[in-house]
């Protein structure tokens, strides 16, 4: 049986690296794509999403990031 690693990001891809994964069992790339250029938009509609695991050290830290310095200017 043939194993083969499928990951999102290039950091993934070598944290397997590093643990010794051959290159050639990994395969680096989305697993989906989806167009909304059709979706119209509401502009009086006044939430935010953040879509990224926050077990990620760099998706909490954006986030933090983003409520010290972004996030008083947009409730203005």
């Amino acid at each position: 049986m043939r194993v083969l690693w499928f990951v999102l990001y290039e950091k993934d891809r070598d944290i397997l690296i590093n643990d010794e994964i051959s290159k050639d069992k990994l395969f680096e790339g989305t697993n989906y794509f989806e167009r909304y250029t059709m979706v119209k938009r509401n502009l009086d509609y006044k939430n935010l999403l953040f879509y990224g695991v926050m077990g990620r050290a760099e998706n909490y830290d954006s986030v933090i990031w983003f409520i010290d310095n972004v996030m008083d200017e947009l409730l203005r």
